[in-house]
């Protein structure tokens, strides 16, 4: 199933033409057929979306509307009105009541499907940002996410002629802003050049649905400064039926030119928070990937990242015929240092040693902890002497600097050992890559034997 949506309605033959109209698209449908039932039914499983008739309990449905958003559990679930009386006025009660968007009967089912696809989208968005800030918030990582940033780049694109009076009374209700309107040629490359990502785009009236329409909606969908742009397309309220397709497309949400411009406002500023939780979770996934690959501790690269990018290097490397180099590196003594003077200070070692490392290496170079106190550097474009002198450089940094302990414990001197190998520019990538590392370790072993703070060369390097 696609999810459940539970219909809110006093009047059977209502119900019974909703489910069997959604049931068809493959919908879990559940109904409730007065406010009790409606309350009970959200008390045992949340779904997916509601849909609720204007009329539905005493007095209609807004006081419903109200209780339901009000309600943490429930304020990012799709609510959608359907309404007998439809006019502009009862579109904007029903939005300040909390709906998500209120459609007239009689149904048409097209624009109900387009509608729901569309919220369960952002449904989901919201939901998942408010999950992962619901349980930074209670690690205390950070603090609660506001709506949509003060400062705002609101672009207009306009058929040609300027916009009405109307649209720029809208506008203007946006005073911190960046509101650039253009026409679609010059839209592009008035972006492009801008070289600022609008958060919300609109497509106003003189913009005819047809195919140069669309066309343009996925445009702005495909381009990197445009793909997660709010869109918001504003149509005559005839061309309501080509304007839902503008939702498959890639459009956040559809008004009526001749709507009221406090239900404009609204759904800009609806839409201005949507865009901004995308960017949180979209900033969050980039910071799940970083922590993913990086060392919590030195914030280095660790194996997991260290080995795909080695891999990757020995491809370019036989590719381009060049050596590459690799170096397994070794503190001395370290657990001497652990149980001496405690844990806080082997920290501080490693966060110090891992400073030098990075410091003392080309930015093409990787440097990794793999291990406690082992540290993993490659080379591209690497020969023996070049990789024997950076190992040699390397050691000496580390060893060169007594490292501050904490709480004023002192200073203490470090060594490293270090075994270094060449890539072998043969065809077998993963054996290359694991005849590499082995012999660089054996190398560092035999340093380790030899008195350690040393460098020593593996075989295929020697």
């Amino acid at each position: 199933m696609s999810g459940c949506i539970l219909i809110a309605d006093e009047v059977t033959n209502n119900r019974i033409l909703l489910i069997a109209m959604l049931s068809a698209a493959g919908y879990d449908v559940q109904e409730a057929r007065n406010p009790d039932q409606l309350w009970a039914k959200l008390a045992q499983e949340a779904p997916n979306l509601v849909i609720m008739d204007s009329g539905f309990g005493i007095g209609g449905c807004f006081e419903n509307c109200h209780k339901f958003k009000a309600d943490p559990k429930f304020a990012t679930i799709p609510l959608i009105v359907l309404a007998q009386d439809f006019d502009k006025l009862t579109r904007l009660v029903a939005l300040r009541a909390g709906a998500d968007e209120i459609l007239p009967r009689p149904i048409n089912e097209h624009i109900l499907r387009a509608r729901i696809r569309n919220l369960l989208r952002a449904s989901t968005l919201s939901q998942e940002v408010l999950k992962r800030e619901t349980t930074a918030l209670e690690l205390g990582f950070s603090d609660p996410s506001s709506g949509f940033a003060a400062a705002t780049n609101i672009v207009a694109i306009e058929a040609g002629a300027p916009l009405s009076d109307h649209w720029r009374s809208v506008l203007a209700d946006f005073p911190n802003a960046i509101c650039d309107v253009t026409t679609p040629p010059q839209a592009f490359e008035r972006i492009e050049q801008g070289g600022v990502a609008p958060e919300l785009i609109v497509l106003s009236t003189g913009l005819h649905l047809d195919r140069l329409g669309m066309s343009l909606i996925s445009e702005l969908r495909t381009r990197s400064l445009t793909r997660h742009s709010a869109i918001m397309v504003c149509h005559d309220p005839s061309d309501r039926l080509a304007a839902v397709s503008a939702l498959d497309l890639g459009a956040n949400d559809l008004v009526e030119s001749d709507s009221l411009a406090a239900e404009i406002r609204m759904r800009m500023r609806a839409q201005l928070t949507l865009h901004a939780q995308s960017r949180r979770l979209r900033s969050t996934i980039e910071k799940g990937l970083e922590m993913a690959v990086t060392d919590p501790l030195t914030g280095l690269f660790n194996r997991r990242y260290a080995m795909p990018h080695l891999l990757r290097i020995a491809r370019v490397a036989q590719e381009k015929e060049q050596p590459f180099a690799v170096m397994v590196l070794d503190l001395d003594h370290f657990k001497r240092i652990n149980d001496r003077y405690g844990h806080s200070a082997g920290d501080k070692v490693l966060i110090e040693v891992s400073e030098r490392l990075r410091q003392n290496l080309r930015g093409v170079d990787l440097v990794a902890r793999v291990g406690g106190e082992e540290f993993l550097v490659v080379m591209p474009d690497t020969g023996l002497e070049a990789a024997k002198g950076a190992a040699e450089r390397l050691r000496r940094v580390v060893q060169a600097t007594p490292v501050s302990l904490p709480q004023n414990a002192g200073q203490i001197t470090v060594t490293m050992s270090i075994g270094v190998a060449l890539g072998a520019l043969d065809h077998q990538e993963n054996t290359k890559i694991e005849l590499v590392i082995d012999q660089a370790d054996r190398a560092l072993m035999h340093a380790k034997m030899d008195g350690r703070n040393k460098v020593n060369l593996g075989q295929l390097a020697a």
